[in-house]
């Protein structure tokens, strides 16, 4: 009965046919889900089935959004917040429970739930609370269309002229993206969150392609510790032609920069020391990728040096999984450039990643 009752809770907000769409869809697969998973499944058929539909809901119920204070029978109160948009709250979240870990952590003896509590009422208050340069991130998964989709959204929304492109008409039937702690999002919530990235806030995404990871990115500036620890292990050394330095002294620069859309991710970072790094910002230099695991860096004049990192114990030149050898497709890289050529897509961003690249799991 609690399945029954679940399955015709979640398809209430449909028409009568695309109800039976949904719960004939949803039938099959009942017996061998629970409760939780009916419910989680069925939100993001939803949103497949009524794109349209959902995202007038969701606008209806953002115009209600409100905040409710009530007094407890102990000295305690309670703040109820209702309708909240979705992206703004999944990066409350993330940050009070990443502030709240980090002061654990520096050995606060409060209980988890009491130190996420005094976090939360220190922001309502106003209070300045010590990141310390905590790293605080939403993580997200989309499908390739839906990610597409979003981006141009997001892109248009910018404009001071917007207008519909026929990628953002044809949404329907296209699958939710699902956004963790929180499940599936609807192309205009995936879209907000994109503008809240562009913003400074951070995400960490993976776009997927008939289930295959063919694009992950983070929007923040600096590599995480495990990023930065593979790219120094596999450069080895700084990458500018001749130098010697050992990579754990240099410092992650982004071949293509971040803030003309450079992705941080292992594909687009090389260790470089501060002397050189400088040299690539100021002093004239320019670095691009050749095959996987060589550089090439054109000095001033016009000279280019091709640079493999130092081998490796057999003689080997670490190297990170060829893009030519995975499937064909439109990278996202080409798609944000509006390059058909994959050479043209790379010189613009080495965020191209297929099945077969990345083989470490940040």
């Amino acid at each position: 009965m609690a399945k029954a009752r679940e399955i015709a809770s979640e398809t209430s907000c449909l028409s009568d046919e695309l109800a039976r769409q949904a719960e004939e869809w949803i039938l099959s697969k009942a017996p061998g889900l629970t409760r939780q998973q009916i419910e989680r499944r069925l939100k993001a058929k939803v949103v497949s089935l009524d794109p349209v539909g959902a995202e007038e809901r969701r606008k209806a119920a953002k115009r209600e959004r409100r905040i409710k204070f009530s007094a407890g029978v102990n000295g305690v109160a309670s703040i109820f917040g209702y309708d909240l948009p979705l992206e703004r709250v999944a990066q409350a979240k993330a940050f009070i429970k990443e502030m709240s870990e980090h002061l654990k952590a520096g050995g606060d003896d409060r209980y988890l739930d009491e130190i996420e509590v005094d976090v939360f009422l220190d922001l309502l208050c106003g209070r300045h609370l010590d990141t310390n340069g905590m790293a605080v991130k939403v993580e997200l998964v989309a499908p390739l269309d839906t990610w597409l989709n979003a981006a141009t959204r997001a892109a248009n929304a910018a404009d001071s002229s917007p207008k519909r492109t026929e990628r953002e008409e044809d949404t329907a039937g296209t699958e939710p993206a699902d956004l963790k702690d929180f499940g599936p999002i609807s192309e205009e919530v995936l879209a907000d969150i994109i503008k809240a990235a562009e913003a400074g806030f951070e995400y960490c995404w993976t776009v997927t392609e008939d289930g295959v990871v063919v694009y992950h990115n983070r929007s923040a500036y600096r590599p995480t510790k495990k990023q930065r620890e593979f790219v120094q292990a596999r450069d080895r050394t700084c990458r500018h032609p001749g130098c010697e330095r050992p990579a754990e002294k240099c410092e992650a620069d982004h071949t293509f920069e971040h803030r003309n859309g450079g992705t941080t991710c292992a594909c687009n970072l090389a260790m470089l020391c501060k002397r050189h790094h400088r040299a690539k910002h100021e002093g004239g230099w320019w670095w691009t990728r050749q095959d996987p695991g060589t550089m090439r860096a054109q000095s001033p004049l016009g000279h280019t040096y091709d640079v493999d990192p130092d081998p490796l114990p057999g003689n080997r030149i670490p190297q990170q999984a060829d893009p030519n050898t995975g499937p064909k497709r439109q990278t996202v890289a080409a798609f944000i450039t509006g390059s058909a050529n994959p050479e043209d897509a790379n010189r613009h961003s080495d965020a191209q990643l297929t099945p077969d690249d990345e083989p470490i799991p940040f």
